[in-house]
C-alpha cells in the first residue's frame, strides 16, 4: 500500500484483519457505528501509519502490535487488550472516550494524553510507559489499582493536565544525568501517589503545590537517581 494510505473497517459486526506482512498497513480507522462493531487485529503485527477508533468501534483482540504512528481512541466502544502495544507517533496515545481496558499487557507510548474515557486494567497489573513525551491528565477516568506509570528514555519529561494525576505505582528509570527529569510542573495540576515510588535512574521532581507521594513501602533507589520536593 502506498504511503499515507488509509484503510477503514466500519462494520456494524466483527471483522478481521489480514496479516500486515501481506498488507502492510499505513493508517487504520476503526469506525463502525455498532456495539458489535469491533476488529480482530491478531494477524497485524506493524501499522506504519496511525491506528484510530471513533464512532463505537472496539478491538477485540491482537498480537504484539507496533504502531509508528499515533493511536487515538475516541470510540465509545470497549477495547479488551491482548498482547503489549507499541506506539512511536510523535503525539503518542490519546484517550478520549470509551474504555481501554490494558488487562495486564504493557503500552508503551511517546506521550500520554487522557481528555475523556477510562483507563484501567481489571484484576492484572499492567505498565503505561511513557518513553519520550508528557504524561497530561485533562480529564476522564485512570483507574490506577493495577497499573504502574513507568517514566524512561533520557528526555525531560512533565506530568501535567488539568485533572490530577493519581497514581499508586511509579516507576523512574532515565538517564544518569540530573537532566534526566520527570516533572509534576506547576502550570498542571500535580500528580499524587499511594504505592510503590521505584527510582532507577534520573530525578522525579514535584514543583506543583499540590504534588504528594504516600508510599505505603520504602522507596527503592540508587546513586543515579534522586527526588526533588
Amino acid at each position: 500500500l502506498a504511503a499515507g494510505t488509509t484503510i477503514e473497517f466500519d462494520g456494524g459486526g466483527a471483522q478481521t484483519a489480514k496479516t500486515s506482512a501481506v498488507a502492510g498497513y499505513q493508517n487504520v480507522d476503526v469506525t463502525g457505528v455498532a456495539g458489535t462493531s469491533s476488529v480482530n487485529m491478531s494477524n497485524v503485527s506493524s501499522i506504519l501509519g496511525n491506528l484510530t477508533f471513533t464512532n463505537a468501534a472496539a478491538m477485540n483482540t491482537n498480537a504484539v502490535l507496533n504502531v509508528n504512528g499515533n493511536l487515538s481512541y475516541g470510540s465509545s466502544g470497549t477495547t479488551l487488550v491482548a498482547n503489549d502495544i507499541n506506539v512511536n507517533g510523535t503525539s503518542g496515545s490519546t484517550f478520549s472516550a470509551g474504555i481501554v481496558n490494558l488487562n495486564g499487557k504493557k503500552l508503551t507510548t511517546s506521550g500520554f494524553l487522557l481528555s475523556g474515557g477510562t483507563i484501567q486494567s481489571g484484576v492484572a497489573a499492567a505498565i503505561i510507559n511513557v518513553n519520550v513525551g508528557d504524561w497530561t491528565n485533562n480529564s476522564g477516568t485512570f483507574t490506577n489499582t493495577n497499573i504502574d506509570v513507568q517514566f524512561s528514555g533520557t528526555a525531560y519529561q512533565q506530568i501535567t493536565g488539568a485533572q490530577i494525576s493519581a497514581f499508586k505505582n511509579v516507576i523512574v528509570d532515565k538517564g544518569t544525568s540530573i537532566t534526566s527529569m520527570v516533572e509534576a510542573v506547576s502550570g498542571g495540576s500535580g500528580m499524587s501517589m499511594s504505592g510503590q515510588l521505584t527510582l532507577s535512574n534520573g530525578m522525579l521532581k514535584l514543583t506543583h503545590a499540590s504534588s504528594s507521594a504516600e508510599f505505603n513501602s520504602s522507596v527503592t533507589t540508587s546513586s543515579t537517581s534522586g527526588l526533588w520536593i
